[in-house]
């Protein structure tokens, strides 16, 4: 999603069985994930892309 959202392309994000915030705020199943991928010091500095990518395509989780 990252690559998909710096490069300006249209993202259509279809989460199954998840809350719009819980994408855009990395709560729920994506918080524990992203926790232990926060442990690892080389992929500290890609979570953060991730979170703000997840953040980019979560806002139109409520206006499809």
């Amino acid at each position: 999603i990252a690559k998909i959202v710096e490069c300006g392309r249209l993202v259509l994000p279809i989460f199954y069985d998840v809350e719009p915030r819980e994408v855009r705020n990395v709560k729920g199943p994506f918080e524990a994930a992203f926790r232990k991928h926060d442990e690892d010091e080389e992929l500290k500095a890609k979570t953060k892309e991730w979170r703000q990518a997840l953040r980019r395509a979560g806002r139109f989780l409520d206006t499809i």
